[in-house]
């Protein structure tokens, strides 16, 4: 099903925000979504409009991929190394019966230190490098959300990649920042360091471990999105990050 003014392979990001808006609402109201107005609305479906639609049910089977991705709510999981995010951004996805998106600067940082031992003399970085995987991982995550149920897992975003440039460069990059700051995300969760640090042959951060935790905590209460802190075993991580997710599935869509 086409949505009216958008072909069907673009992303819904930038400038066509408003258009996969207004060419999903389109597409809900034909297909019956609830809590849509008619387009001739009366007086008091008028009123109804202009509040957040309640009880929206968006046939998610029924849209584009590029208005489905408009629509899925982003999860995103931050932490220092070794708190169990990617654990527990593949089990998020299978309780919801959806996908997650890996961290594409550690599938960086493994081709980049290949054959290299963590406690030996390892390569530098440059900005450059980390502009790129703020960029990939971003449209990784625009790809994904066009083929999720309803919420996307991501383990990181761009919005990280800034505090990885501070952590390994000694500084923010304006550059990197400026694509974090396009991240879109609806919930952040944040992964304590309270797991012990596991070494699995590509970790390099122990050291900084507590550092990079609390430049995470700084720099996502600078956002306006929710940020749930997540501590203790897996199951309680597993448990806690479920029910901020389901709340989050509850919210209504802001469409007018």
């Amino acid at each position: 099903m086409i949505v009216p003014g958008l072909q069907s392979g673009g992303l819904a990001d930038g400038a066509t925000q408003a258009r996969l808006r207004d060419g999903a609402v389109e597409v809900i109201r034909r297909e019956g979504g609830l809590g849509l107005p008619s387009p001739n609305p009366g007086p008091a479906c008028e009123r109804s409009c202009r509040r957040r639609t309640k009880d929206m049910q968006v046939p998610f089977r029924k849209l584009e991929p590029c208005v489905r991705g408009y629509f899925v709510r982003r999860v995103v999981l931050i932490g220092a190394e070794s708190t169990g995010k990617t654990t527990l951004a593949e089990e998020l996805a299978g309780r919801f019966e959806s996908i997650w998106v890996p961290e594409y600067g550690r599938e960086y940082w493994e081709k980049k230190v290949a054959g290299l031992r963590m406690d030996g003399p390892l390569p530098d970085w440059t900005s450059d490098e980390f502009v790129h995987i703020a960029t990939e991982q971003q449209r990784r995550e625009c790809e994904a959300a066009r083929n999720a149920n309803k919420v996307l897992i991501c383990d990181t975003n761009a919005l990280a990649t800034g505090t990885w440039h501070e952590r390994y460069m000694n500084a923010r990059s304006p550059a990197v920042d400026a694509i974090g700051q396009r991240d879109r995300a609806d919930l952040y969760l944040l992964a304590e360091p309270d797991f012990p640090f596991v070494q699995d042959g590509f970790r390099d951060g122990q050291h900084v471990r507590d550092w990079m935790h609390r430049r995470f905590v700084e720099e996502l209460a600078k956002q306006t999105v929710p940020v749930v802190r997540l501590s203790g075993s897996l199951e309680r991580r597993t448990d806690d990050a479920s029910r901020a997710i389901e709340h989050v599935l509850r919210r209504s869509f802001d469409l007018l």
